[in-house]
């Protein structure tokens, strides 16, 4: 599964203040694995823009005739101390390879968790590198079927700025700090300053307020760039018991006969009728489905 990732560029999860590293896997133009046409080089950007320090690149042995997947550590003392999104950039032979990785302030379960969770037979066969691959299927599955993060993030968006001094709405819900506000027009920007920053006020809806008379911009067409913060402390219990049972499923090397969005079955005669149960919006797991129901994101009414 770590190939994988680092090959198909799934978005990475990495831990605040810990080191982290950098994967990726050349695929050719047939997109199979292969070595790289030149040795990669790799660049690291935060949310603000700001360089990033990595380490050097290596190429860690791999087995058989598999291709290999270059890596490069971000020393713990050089990744971000808080919630952020990096921006990797793998080069090679004149061509970028762009890869993210979310660096939260928590996980949904540690792989510990998981080990002592009763019920999770499939765990306890696999390494820990498998429950950390594992793990992040699991918190971008809950995250997309939330429409909410459980976990401190960050995020960087840009749109359009309204009119006058009305609110702005941000994409997502339980927005804890705005870091950096930038307003466009045209080929003028403004940065805010920490006291303008704290002229807006922003709900846990994601609705950022003016508390001053001042518009967002004089000009028309203009645009806002935020960097904010967003994400519950903690996430409930409830949904770690659910995120731990849906690590289970994908870890899982046995197949069932049951089809994996089948409710249950009735077995007549002439074969074996499946109920079904969920829509796209769902795991097709009933159980954490009725979890992940009651915790998501509900559209907020706006006067």
């Amino acid at each position: 599964m770590i190939e994988d990732a680092a090959r198909t560029g799934f978005t990475q999860i990495a831990l605040a203040g810990t080191a982290i590293t950098c994967r990726f896997g050349y695929l050719n133009s047939d997109g199979v694995p292969a070595d790289a046409p030149a040795e990669p080089t790799v660049s690291v950007v935060d949310l603000a823009g700001d360089p990033v320090t990595v380490g050097s690149v290596t190429s860690p042995a791999t087995e058989g005739d598999e291709a290999p997947i270059y890596e490069a550590t971000i020393s713990a003392g050089n990744a971000p101390s808080g919630p952020d999104q990096l921006t990797v950039t793998w080069t090679t032979d004149g061509v970028a390879h762009v890869r993210t990785i979310d660096v939260v302030g928590g996980f949904l379960f540690s792989v510990a968790d998981a080990r002592r969770r009763k019920g999770n037979r499939h765990v306890t066969k696999v390494y820990d590198d498998d429950i950390v691959q594992g793990r992040m299927v699991v918190e971008s599955e809950a995250l997309e079927l939330l429409e909410r993060s459980m976990t401190p993030r960050a995020r960087k968006v840009t749109v359009e700025a309204p009119c006058g001094s009305r609110p702005l709405i941000l994409p997502d819900t339980d927005v804890r700090t705005l870091r950096k506000v930038t307003v466009t027009a045209g080929s003028s920007s403004e940065v805010y300053t920490a006291g303008q920053i704290a002229d807006l006020h922003v709900d846990r809806a994601g609705i950022v307020t003016r508390l001053d008379s001042t518009v967002w911009s004089s000009t028309a067409r203009a645009t806002v760039t935020v960097i904010y913060d967003y994400g519950l402390t903690h996430p409930p219990q409830e949904i770690v018991q659910a995120a731990l049972r849906r690590l289970d499923y994908w870890l899982r090397e046995d197949v069932s006969l049951l089809p994996e969005f089948a409710s249950g079955y009735t077995m007549p005669d002439t074969g074996f009728t499946y109920r079904f149960g969920g829509s796209s919006m769902s795991t097709g797991d009933l159980a954490v489905d009725r979890i992940y129901d009651r915790y998501r994101r509900r559209p907020v009414p706006i006067a």
